[in-house]
């Protein structure tokens, strides 16, 4: 049982890491280069990302399941989080931190401030009042996702540290 907790918990991984990165770095750029009609990009951006937020948030509830069972298969429960000792549990800790951090900023990226952008981008169309604003908006999901992505990868390198070891 422990194999396939890991298989999937890598699996899944790979999916939504792998999701991540395919928006950044070329869905977003290629979304921006569309000019006509004005919006377009916008819309093809929030149709891909709205599609990839229903596998997102699968992966993230298989990576936190898998991870919890993969952690109580090894002998590693609740409070050893608080009490143990030791380069593992110190990573460990600072794993399970960005773990929440991710599944907050995901929260609040997905289901509050992209969908108001989305919204705000959909009723300018063309109109020019209110521009500033939703480039505002932009600019914060913006950087809201890249910061999500960089803690992602940090999630993934402790992860790798916790089954081989601290040296790299």
């Amino acid at each position: 049982m422990y194999q396939l907790a890991a298989y999937i918990h890598v699996l899944a991984a790979i999916i939504w890491l792998g999701g991540m990165l395919f928006l950044a770095m070329v869905l977003v750029p290629v979304t921006r280069s569309v000019g006509e009609p004005p919006g377009s990009g916008a819309r093809i951006l929030g149709s891909a990302a709205r599609r990839f937020r229903v596998v997102a948030w699968g992966a993230l509830i298989a990576i936190v399941g898998t991870g919890i069972w993969i952690l109580l298969e090894r002998g590693v429960y609740p409070m050893d989080l608080v009490r143990g000792k030791g380069w593992f549990y110190q990573t460990l800790r600072v794993k399970v931190v960005l773990v929440a951090l991710v599944l907050a900023l995901s929260v609040i990226h997905d289901f509050v401030l992209g969908p108001r952008l989305t919204r705000g981008l959909e009723s300018l169309r063309g109109a020019s009042r209110g521009e500033e604003a939703i480039l505002r908006q932009r600019r914060v999901v913006s950087w809201m996702a890249r910061i999500n992505l960089l803690l992602a990868l940090a999630i993934l390198a402790l992860g790798v540290m916790l089954v081989r070891g601290a040296s790299f």
